[in-house]
C-alpha cells in the first residue's frame, strides 16, 4: 500500500515589536514557510539508499536544493539582503578657529527582487584635530537610520543611536545590526563638540547625511 502526504518546513520567526514610545522586545513564533508533497514510495527509496551510504546521492541532493530554490523565490529572499559588508563612505567636516571636527559614514545598498534599492548604514567613524592653544571636550555622536523599509513588519522605519567618542583619535561605531535597510530616507550621522580655543569656548557640529 502506498501511502501519501505533506511534509511542512516550518522556522522560528523572530519579530521587533514597539512597546510604548521609547522601547522595543523581541518576540518569536513557529511559522509553516512550505509544504513539500511525499509519498511511501519517494520514503522507502530514500531509507534503501541511505541504508548503503551515509552520502546524499546527486538526484537527493538535487530535491533538496530545489525545495529551498522555491521556498527562497516564495519569499523573496535574496543573496544581497542584509549585507554586512560597508562598500561606501561619505566623510563631512566643519571647523572653527584651528579646531577642526569630522564624520565618516560607511554603508551599502541592500535590495529584494522588484523593489527599490534600499540604503543600510555598518559603522561611522569620528575625529578631531586641534591646533596649539586649543583643545575639544564634551564630544558626542548621533547616528541615524530614517527612512521606509522593505524589511520587518512595518513601512516606517526610525532608529537612533547616541555614542560618545573619548579623545580626539579617529574611533569608530558600529550600527546596531537590528536596524532595518532605508529607502526614501537617508542614514547618517553627526557630532557635536565644545571647542576652546585660547580660553574662549565654541560649539562645533558636523552633520554627514546620506541620500
Amino acid at each position: 500500500m502506498k501511502l501519501s502526504g505533506k511534509k511542512a518546513t516550518q522556522l522560528l520567526e523572530v519579530k521587533k515589536v514597539k512597546v510604548g514610545d521609547k522601547g522595543y522586545k523581541y518576540v518569536s513564533e513557529f511559522v509553516t514557510i512550505a509544504e513539500v508533497e511525499v509519498n511511501q514510495e519517494d520514503i522507502d527509496n530514500v531509507n534503501e539508499k541511505k541504508a548503503s551510504s551515509d552520502v546524499a546521492t546527486d538526484s537527493e541532493l538535487s530535491f533538496w536544493t530545489n525545495s529551498l530554490s522555491k521556498v527562497k523565490e516564495l519569499f523573496g529572499f535574496s543573496s544581497t539582503a542584509y549585507a554586512d559588508t560597508a562598500t561606501d563612505q561619505q566623510t563631512t567636516s566643519k571647523w572653527v578657529g584651528n579646531v577642526k571636527g569630522y564624520v565618516s559614514v560607511y554603508y551599502h545598498q541592500d535590495s529584494l527582487p522588484g523593489l527599490e534599492d534600499s540604503i543600510d548604514m555598518n559603522y561611522i567613524q569620528t575625529w578631531w584635530t586641534a591646533g596649539t592653544g586649543s583643545f575639544v571636550s564634551n564630544r558626542k555622536a548621533v547616528m541615524e537610520q530614517r527612512g521606509k523599509s522593505h524589511w520587518g513588519d512595518h513601512l516606517n522605519s526610525t532608529e537612533i543611536k547616541t555614542v560618545y567618542p573619548s579623545s580626539n583619535a579617529v574611533q569608530k561605531f558600529d550600527v546596531p545590526d537590528a536596524w532595518y535597510p532605508v529607502f526614501e530616507g537617508f542614514v547618517g550621522a553627526s557630532s557635536s563638540s565644545t571647542a576652546v580655543i585660547n580660553g574662549s569656548s565654541y560649539s562645533l557640529s558636523v552633520v554627514n547625511k546620506v541620500r
